[in-house]
């Protein structure tokens, strides 16, 4: 018998010893079907009860002035108690014949503001500190404007003594680390709500992308949405009106009376208002993780059971090649992920209950490879985990607890929790912590219920889609 077909005689013998093996544990077998079948049933039965709003036409913003700074006083609520007829003072560094002529000239478009040139670096960082002792809600100190000349090169040199101006001009708004508006109901922000969540009430600049809402964030408002604020907070007034200070400056100044300068919000593409999705984003991977333990640990087991008991030494003492054993296992068990894998594919794309399917605007396919993925990094995870040990019993409780701690960390990256810490990874932590298996589907999933709800993932190609960031 050729080699090759001795591999094959071989690897069939394999396959068949493995499937009488998996028949006798017939309850095991029913309840790895099963459940995830429960689990998903539990989902649909959650369907039930949530209604969706389909937006068919792209959502469109009317577009608001920046300018003057009095139409902040207008937005209502306690916000204008604590702005109205108030002169706010926001200070600038450094002092010279050029920069106090070009807040001078802002001052003539920003409306109850006052500026107050810093001269050094001491009084800087005297108001730096003044600042950060104030209570922000309460303050009339909106923060600092910084300066900087720069060369034809961008880099930093000293400013003209004879006032002219230097080949770039670069200026930073520095406003107060906490927020004046909240944007879920106009109310000032006291130091203590400041304390109780440092984190939603500042203006999350260091985050690398906004948390996920799964549509546009603030769908009603016609400004930028909040957090961070721009509008709200006067940081794009102030903006505005240094630049036409510097234009001003420079001899070209701009007439508002003739001139009507306007922001307008992006509009957002069509999408489904779905509050499901929210729960599908936490609650499916969370399901999915239960359901494959038992999966997961008749592989370990299994595998470590053969290595226990010797009975693969004494088949590759027999002739076995060590290869064919492991491919062996790799197609059985990868047959019932892929089992698994239909069922759960069929149960989140059918539309089972009359509120729809759970995902009816994503592609069956992509959803079905997203399963099958996990699936190899689960096989892939328990052959790893298999080396480990050589008892197959405390390999079952290990691996038990491993399996559920490499989910644990979602806890702390679901953008469902205020605390987490997802909107602050760039994508190659991401990548990286994809690689393990549970953390993988859980940002899968995510990024699935965020295409969902704009229709990007229910069409071929995928690639295009997978690549956007969510």
């Amino acid at each position: 018998m050729s080699g090759k077909a001795g591999a094959s005689k071989q690897l069939l013998l394999l396959l068949w010893k493995n499937l009488l093996l998996q028949t006798r544990s017939w309850i095991l077998s029913l309840l790895i079907i099963l459940l995830p079948i429960v689990f998903a049933a539990l989902m649909v039965w959650l369907r039930t009860i949530v209604d969706n709003k389909v937006y068919e036409s792209p959502t469109a913003y009317d577009s608001f002035a920046v300018l003057p700074w009095a139409s902040m006083f207008t937005l209502g609520g306690s916000y204008s108690t604590v702005t109205a007829n108030r002169t706010f003072t926001v200070y600038y560094y450094p002092s010279n014949s050029l920069t106090d002529g070009i807040m001078s000239n802002a001052g003539a478009y920003v409306d109850t503001v006052s500026f107050e040139g810093l001269a050094d670096t001491t009084e800087r960082d005297a108001a730096f500190v003044d600042l950060e002792d104030e209570i922000w809600a309460e303050s009339s100190k909106l923060g600092m404007i910084e300066f900087e000349a720069l060369s034809a090169d961008g880099s930093m040199i000293d400013w003209p003594t004879d006032g002219s101006f230097p080949s770039e001009v670069k200026f930073s708004i520095r406003l107060s680390y906490t927020r004046r508006y909240d944007g879920y109901g106009i109310e000032e922000l006291s130091n203590a709500t400041v304390d109780d969540n440092p984190r939603f009430n500042n203006w999350q600049t260091g985050e690398e992308f906004p948390r996920e809402s799964f549509g546009p964030r603030q769908y009603g408002s016609r400004f930028a949405p909040i957090p961070p604020g721009y509008y709200e907070e006067g940081f794009l007034t102030l903006q505005l009106g240094v630049n036409l200070g510097i234009l001003k400056q420079l001899g070209q100044e701009v007439d508002l009376d003739a001139t009507e300068i306007v922001m307008n919000r992006m509009p957002y593409p069509p999408w489904t208002d779905n509050v499901f999705n929210t729960f599908v984003a936490t609650l499916l991977p969370f399901a999915f993780v239960i359901s494959m333990i038992s999966l997961v640990l008749l592989v370990v087991k299994q595998l470590v059971l053969e290595k226990e008991r010797r009975l693969k030494e004494s088949m590759k003492m027999m002739g076995l090649r060590p290869w064919v054993h492991n491919v062996a296992w790799l197609i059985h068990f990868g047959v019932i992920f892929f089992v698994v894998s239909i069922i759960m594919t069929l149960v989140l794309s059918i539309k089972i209950v009359a509120q729809g399917a759970i995902f009816p605007n994503s592609s069956v396919i992509g959803i079905l490879l997203v399963f099958l993925f996990y699936s190899f990094q689960a096989i892939a995870c328990c052959f790893f985990l298999s080396t480990l040990f050589s008892n197959a019993n405390t390999a079952a409780v290990m691996t038990g607890v491993i399996w559920f701690f490499t989910y644990f960390p979602w806890l702390f990256l679901d953008p469902g929790n205020p605390n987490g810490f997802y909107d602050q990874i760039n994508v190659g932590i991401v990548s990286l912590l994809s690689f393990i298996p549970n953390l993988g589907f859980c940002f899968a999933v995510l990024m699935i219920t965020s295409l969902e709800n704009r229709s990007e993932f229910s069409h071929l190609p995928l690639w295009p889609s997978l690549l956007l960031e969510v």
